[in-house]
């Protein structure tokens, strides 16, 4: 056998790896790393922090103070910005639900479907879409029911929208019900799911404001007196119709007058005609129902001293607010004056005709103008220069003095007679009118003197019935309309003057020249048509006759073209007065 093998001999044991050679100094001795001497033997290990205790202080005192500021802004901020939030998206959709509810009420004039609306304006889009326009901020020319109409869509933003919409529905109602007017755009129905009024769309050159100015192209229709009082005299027969309607227009001014020029008429430029368009915001009285009705009296009956004796109270409405919308006839519609619908309809119309008669490049003269030049005896340096015939300041005074009433109507003046009331009545004051204080300028011969007291008549020429919409329409025709006529007669005899007169096609001259007559240069027996226009009897009578064989029996407007709805004449005596009395202030026999 082999011999055994003697076990291997073991290694020492090695020290534990953490006990590590201590430093020894230079001698040789164990020492620390710097060579100095050690003076123990036992081995330090040294370990150094992290982080330091300064930084953790530091990060702790940062999110202390982030979490504090995040609280205050999550108690001062944050909860009240979302309570704010959410109790404006309740009373957004509180408000919502209330308008849909009020404009959930009986329409009473023709209706138009949501459906037909949409799709007769592309749903709304703004392929027919125009904006601010005589229409309205908002509308859409399209064509409804075979016609060709204007959708004027309002702005549902709260409930006196809601009211506001409705007054011109009532506006309609009454339209509709007093029959179409030449002058006023035709009402034909709404829509109120969607908030749309629709009317008639009437073919129109420019607005008035447009036609006024020196640089429009149109200015030659209106650079004679002939064509300017003609507007006048429009503009005048439709804010009658709006009083007759009980009817108001607070938005009624030049740049919201719409203007036909016909350049085929034979003058150059073409002869006017003009409309009310729908921007000049037409507003009607809301109806109660007999709960608010007998609720309205039951307010007036316990508020005795509020009110002035016999004025009604104002109907409470979808908004709550009686001056919301449009009230029976307290309802302001100029901010910041607190006037009334009869007021505001009134110093809009005076407004509009000084603008005719002055010319658009400048503001229009404003009250205390005019007073001023009619004081002075002045008054032809308020009118357009360019305009021919040129007037004269015996011709110019009572037109101006029957328009300074309508600029001031409703509001209270200190006078040579204290707390003196413009506007309404008529002769209310000593038996004072605009036609007497022109009459009495006359006979004194003019001058600044006869002016100043004829003035001072003037002023004191009417007072009360600032908001009765019959003192209104009453002093339109008693004191305005005879003093354009009669200067309309004036410059219409005056040599050179050219007739500017639009007819409809076909029309005989003497039947379409509202003071023309056969062969002679005044009417003899003038009549007042369902058009509202004055002719003279014989021509207008061959007219409608003709309209049975020509037009198929369907009598229309010489003056429009539209269909008359009767064929009644109504003798214009205030007409033939002004006549025989010219006539015998310029020594003319009568043919």
């Amino acid at each position: 056998m082999p011999p055994a093998r003697a076990p291997a001999a073991q290694a020492p044991p090695r020290p534990p790896a953490a006990a590590a050679q201590a430093p020894h100094s230079a001698d040789g001795e164990p020492g620390d790393r710097n060579g100095n001497a050690s003076t123990s033997g036992t081995l330090t290990v040294q370990q150094r922090p992290a982080v330091a205790p300064m930084v953790l202080s530091a990060v702790g005192r940062v999110v202390g103070t982030a979490w504090s500021v995040l609280k205050l802004c999550n108690r001062y901020i944050l909860v009240p910005a979302v309570s704010w939030g959410l109790q404006t998206l309740k009373a957004y959709l509180e408000q919502q639900l209330a308008i849909q509810r009020a404009m959930a009420r009986t329409c009473h004039v023709p209706k138009y479907g949501d459906a037909e609306v949409r799709q007769a304006t592309d749903d709304l889009g703004f392929t027919r879409r125009a904006v601010g326009t005589p229409y309205g901020i908002v509308s859409y020319r399209t064509s409804l029911r075979g016609a060709e109409v204007a959708v004027r869509q309002a702005p549902l933003n709260s409930l006196e929208d809601v009211d506001v919409f409705w007054a011109e529905e009532a506006a309609g109602r009454a339209f509709l019900a007093g029959g179409r007017h030449p002058h006023v755009v035709p009402y034909l129905g709404c829509c109120p799911s969607l908030a749309c009024h629709v009317y008639e769309h009437v073919q129109y050159t420019c607005s008035l404001r447009e036609s006024l100015l020196a640089s429009s192209p149109h200015a030659g229709s209106l650079a004679s007196w002939e064509a300017r009082l003609a507007l006048c005299q429009q503009l005048v027969a439709a804010v009658v119709y709006l009083a007759r309607c009980d009817v108001g227009a607070s938005g009624l001014s030049a740049a919201n007058v719409i203007v036909r020029i016909d350049p085929a008429s034979g003058h150059a430029g073409g002869a006017p005609q003009c409309w009310l368009a729908p921007a000049c915001g037409f507003r009607a009285p809301l109806k109660p129902s007999p709960s608010t009705a007998a609720a309205a009296a039951a307010t007036a009956a316990a508020e005795p001293g509020q009110r002035g004796q016999g004025q009604p109270a104002a109907w409470p409405l979808a908004s709550g607010s009686p001056q919301a919308g449009c009230g029976p006839a307290q309802q302001p519609e100029a901010q910041g004056e607190g006037i009334g619908r009869v007021a505001a309809l009134a110093r809009s119309l005076g407004r509009v005709l000084m603008q005719v008669l002055a010319g658009a490049d400048s503001p229009a003269p404003s009250a205390s103008a005019v007073i001023q030049a009619l004081s002075n005896a002045t008054p032809t340096r308020l009118l357009a220069a360019s305009v021919t015939p040129p007037l004269t300041d015996g011709q110019t005074w009572p037109l101006l003095a029957a328009v300074y009433p309508l600029m001031e109507w409703g509001r209270t003046l200190k006078t040579g007679a204290p707390g003196t009331n413009i506007g309404g009545g008529g002769g209310a004051c000593d038996g004072r009118t605009p036609a007497g204080a022109a009459a009495a300028f006359r006979s004194n011969g003019g001058g600044s003197g006869a002016a100043s007291a004829a003035a001072r008549d003037v002023v004191e020429s009417v007072g009360g019935g600032g908001e009765d919409a019959m003192a209104l329409q009453a002093f339109l025709l008693r004191e305005l309309s005879p003093a354009l006529a009669e200067l309309q007669v004036e410059v219409q005899s005056a040599p050179g003057a050219q007739r500017t007169v639009q007819r409809a096609a076909g029309a005989p001259a003497a039947a379409a020249a509202p003071l023309a007559a056969p062969g002679s240069e005044l009417m003899e027996d003038p009549v007042v048509a369902a058009d509202g226009h004055s002719y003279e009897r014989d021509a207008i009578s061959q007219w409608l006759a003709g309209a049975a064989r020509s037009r198929g029996g369907r009598a229309t407007s010489p003056m429009t073209g539209a269909g008359l709805p009767h064929t009644s004449l109504t003798p214009n005596y205030t007409l033939r007065s002004l006549i025989r009395d010219w006539r015998e202030r310029h020594h003319l026999k009568a043919p």
